[in-house]
């Protein structure tokens, strides 16, 4: 059985964040669980984490290009490399350039991480997507593939009710999150973080219940943690007391020990800061969406992430009864390894069933 994965999506800065960590996890999962087919990767391999330039795949070279040139291109891939099963690692997102073949000569299998570009109507990138040719025809070339998975039961149903599909039929499928540490600190530090980005990861409101609270608190920090600074560039405009703006590298230590994570944002598909949090036992503040219901169960405190005293009272109860949320947050870890440590078989699973 031959199999190719559609790696291009590192190829636009997904290494280190969001769908390029769920990628990269998910197909060691696969990896790891001793997949007997052949895998071919389609993507520059010097853009995919290097844990995965040793296994035993074959590359095959890929040049970034307009979506339309790769309607063609992929095709004749799949009969080139004689491809059983098709498998693309973004589907429906708003990265013009990774679309579907025109056709497609095997069996496909998509991933679906969200339906931001059809739901999210206060994020103008998805509101400019929606309105091109590009997601219009993605559209149609999804509605033939023969397998979808979604991250969460929450996109199963957003996928369900946009293509007026039986959501019984498409399969879900968690990410593994491994990250442990085996010993946590018995205090932990006067500080909040947050992961920045998009303005729908809501850094300004989060900023703005900081505030209050470090008035009574004023030993407390808050930090966002970034490596693409598109909403933060206004905020260091106007600096807050107690407010940093840092990189990425200090993130697994501030969850090993900071007071907790705040996890505001307006949108999500799944949500990988919190359940990495939960692997580290670390507090958190979380929205009241249902994908986090569905991942974190009870493990966090949920706030309404566009009312700041919700969110402020969040940072009040989580730093001063840490214990309880230190426990909750460790509790939570278990109970989602339950949901996900089988990932890597169930894709072999749905592998020889497409086969």
């Amino acid at each position: 059985m031959n199999i190719l994965w559609d790696f291009r999506l590192f190829s636009y800065g997904y290494r280190n964040q969001g769908v390029g960590v769920f990628a990269t996890r998910m197909a060691k999962a696969i990896h790891n669980a001793d997949c007997k087919a052949n895998i071919y990767i389609w993507g520059q391999k010097e853009k995919v984490p290097e844990e995965m330039h040793t296994w035993p795949v074959t590359w095959i070279p890929y040049k970034p290009r307009s979506w339309k040139s790769d309607l063609l291109v992929i095709p004749m891939l799949i009969i080139k490399y004689h491809i059983d099963i098709f498998h693309y690692w973004i589907a429906l997102g708003p990265i013009f350039r990774i679309g579907l073949g025109l056709f497609h000569p095997c069996k496909t299998c998509l991933i679906v991480y969200d339906c931001g570009v059809a739901l999210w109507d206060d994020v103008p990138q998805c509101m400019t997507v929606r309105k091109t040719w590009y997601w219009k025809i993605q559209r149609i070339l999804f509605a033939n593939a023969n397998s979808i998975v979604c991250i969460s039961s929450a996109t199963r149903s957003d996928v369900g009710h946009l293509f007026k599909m039986n959501s019984s039929t498409i399969k879900v499928i968690y990410v593994p999150i491994t990250v442990t540490i085996e010993h946590r600190p018995l205090v932990r530090e006067k500080r909040f973080i947050m992961v920045g980005g998009p303005p729908y990861k809501n850094a300004v409101y989060t900023i703005r219940a900081f505030g209050f609270f470090r008035q009574k608190h004023p030993k407390f920090t808050l930090s966002i943690l970034s490596d693409s600074h598109s909403e933060e560039i206004k905020i260091r405009a106007t600096p807050e007391p107690g407010v940093t703006i840092e990189s990425m590298k200090g993130y697994e230590e501030g969850l090993a020990t900071s007071s907790g994570l705040i996890f505001c944002s307006y949108h999500e598909g799944l949500g990988l800061p919190p359940l990495e949090a939960m692997s580290n036992g670390c507090p958190m503040i979380l929205s009241d969406l249902p994908v986090l219901h569905e991942t974190c169960g009870d493990a966090g405190l949920y706030v309404d992430p566009r009312n700041i005293t919700s969110i402020m009272q969040g940072m009040e109860e989580v730093a001063f009864n840490q214990d309880i949320w230190i426990q909750k947050s460790c509790n939570g870890g278990e109970r989602y390894r339950g949901m996900s440590d089988n990932a890597g078989k169930e894709w072999l699973t749905l592998y020889n069933g497409l086969a």
